[in-house]
């Protein structure tokens, strides 16, 4: 359960870089070209062949995690607003008496929430006033030390 808002946290992360990406993309065009020495190869004990697979290696690493930030980003709207959606649902069925949990990780963990009445509270509160009265008489002494 602790975990939830962890990855509910990382994903908006993920969902507004991406929008931010499509954004700046929409309005100056893709950023993806860039004017860097990163094709130079320096003279040392690598050779082509190796450095051109780890290229490989890195790109199709690459392509795969913006391919899937690109997948957050077009569901997480979706998901952001069905969980939204079904929080609102088990409130309102729990305000309306029609369950007893009030949301999906109180259901998932069978913790069902009882409201009490003003009544009940009443006579808890003075149930608790009393017991303190005879606690703080007990630890005052007896009668007769008085």
């Amino acid at each position: 359960m602790v975990v939830l808002p962890y990855f509910k946290s990382k994903l908006h992360s993920i969902y507004n870089k991406e929008r931010e990406a499509t954004l700046q993309a929409s309005l100056w065009g893709h950023g993806d070209e860039r004017y860097d020495d990163t094709d130079y190869v320096e003279g040392g004990g690598n050779s082509f062949a190796s450095t051109s697979n780890l290229d490989a290696e890195a790109t199709a690493r690459t392509h795969l995690t913006k391919r899937i930030q690109k997948i957050i980003g077009a569901s997480y709207p979706w998901l952001h607003a069905g969980n939204e959606g079904l929080s609102f649902a088990y409130q309102l069925l729990y305000l309306l008496d029609a369950t007893g949990f009030y949301s999906i990780g109180l259901h998932a963990l069978g913790i069902h929430v009882c409201r009490a009445t003003g009544q009940e509270l009443m006579d808890t509160t003075s149930r608790i006033s009393m017991i303190r009265s005879r606690e703080r008489d007990r630890l005052r002494g007896p009668p007769w030390l008085k």
